[in-house]
């Protein structure tokens, strides 16, 4: 009788540890489960912001669009002001394109004074491969009649090639600047090369800062 209570006991507590066996399983399949579920869940939120922000519409694209915007607002305030003061500052090779580019398509800035900020390499914008600095007032229709003030700065590798075919066709006046009216061009220097060809009954002036010069002042520039 004593033996059976014995052997009883014992399957009692072999039943009890296997059911807190069978526990301690079901809790660890709980928490892997669990851990499943929030790993699938931070996927999935990982991808919608993925896609949110990397969309066309997205997060990325939103910030460089308003970024754009203010940009563009600023250089609309910018030119505003500008247009107001008759002011005009350049202190890169592009910058000084772009205002060439202007005068050449119609804008003499008559009344400006045009201020060079920093020393500038043309060979950025013009020289082989690039091609020929186009002058800023390429001819009698495109008349530069502003105040430049090269504020003590060098202006380097400006580069002109004529070939002997486009002279006297294309542009008539060559130099960094081609043709200035009532201006005044001040304390500048200019380096550089033009190459000029020679094409029969062709009308071309060309030097290094301009070339033709009317009713204009030259102060403290050299080449």
């Amino acid at each position: 009788m004593k033996c059976k209570k014995i052997q009883e006991q014992k399957e009692n507590n072999l039943q009890l540890e296997n059911k807190k066996k069978v526990q301690k399983l079901k809790e660890k399949g709980i928490t892997l489960i669990a851990l499943v579920v929030t790993i699938i869940i931070l996927l999935i939120l990982a991808g919608v912001t993925l896609n949110m922000a990397l969309s066309g519409d997205g997060l990325f694209s939103r910030a460089r669009n308003a970024a754009d915007k203010y940009k563009k607002a600023q250089e609309d305030e910018e030119n505003i002001i500008n247009e107001i003061s008759k002011l005009r500052r350049i202190s890169t090779s592009q910058e000084l394109l772009k205002f060439a580019e202007e005068v050449n398509n119609g804008k003499n800035f008559e009344g400006w004074t045009v201020t060079l900020m920093n020393d500038i390499d043309l060979s950025e914008v013009c020289g082989e491969g690039k091609g020929s600095w186009i002058p800023i007032g390429k001819n009698e229709n495109n008349y530069f009649k502003g105040n430049f003030d090269g504020n003590n700065k060098t202006i380097s590798n400006l580069w002109i090639k004529i070939d002997g075919t486009s002279a006297g066709e294309i542009y008539e006046y060559y130099g960094l600047f081609g043709a200035m009216m009532n201006s005044e061009v001040s304390n500048l220097t200019i380096t550089g090369k033009i190459e000029t060809g020679v094409k029969e009954n062709s009308f071309l002036n060309d030097a290094g800062l301009c070339g033709v010069i009317r009713n204009s002042l030259i102060r403290k520039c050299g080449e």
